[in-house]
């Protein structure tokens, strides 16, 4: 199944990541995507520009 690539694709992102451990190798990306408002154990509420 491929994905659907649009703004849905990020509360899917943000579920993965509450679900998922956190490695090392994956800090890079996660600082990545808490510049987008996906952080862990927070609540993701996207702006309009997202």
């Amino acid at each position: 199944m491929t994905p659907k690539m649009d703004g849905v694709i990020y509360g899917h992102i943000h579920e993965m990541i509450g679900e998922e451990v956190v490695l090392d190798r994956d800090l890079a990306m996660m600082g990545a995507l808490a510049r987008i408002g996906i952080k862990r154990n927070e609540p993701f509420e996207p702006d309009a520009d997202l």
